[in-house]
């Protein structure tokens, strides 16, 4: 299925075009009505020198990042290994705490493709004779 151009998986270059362009346009004084979609939806955080794109944070102050799709196995990888191989909900409720772009739909993928957790859910039944 292919995702739509506004879906929130991002690439790595598209992910940089909208860091630049955010910067750029929080510089700006003169805006298009284009430029105030791109502001409502994305900011931007230094983090150790690095900026991170995040969501326009608002009264809950809590922030939640972008990430790249290249990143996203990682990211998923990490917090399942944190939470103790513990079930999609639990992952699912840490990672939509800490980021915007990951999907049930990543966790799943992930779930499919990990071999450890695929071969803990296929125990043999006993047969009796």
């Amino acid at each position: 299925m292919k995702k739509k151009s506004n879906n929130v998986f991002l690439s790595k270059i598209k992910y940089n075009e909208v860091l630049k362009g955010v910067k750029r346009l929080k510089s700006e004084t003169k805006l298009r009505p284009n430029d105030y979609k791109l502001l409502k939806r994305y900011d931007i955080i230094n983090v150790s020198n690095i900026d991170k794109l995040i969501v326009l944070v608002t009264d809950s102050n809590t922030i939640k990042y972008y990430d790249y799709k290249e990143e996203l196995y990682k990211i998923v990888h990490d917090v399942h290994l944190q939470t103790g191989h513990r079930g999609r909900n639990q992952r699912e409720h840490e990672l939509n705490a800490k980021y915007k772009n990951i999907t049930r739909e990543c966790l799943m993928i992930y779930l499919n493709l990990y071999e450890l957790c695929q071969r803990k859910g296929k125990t043999e039944k006993k047969t009796s004779c």
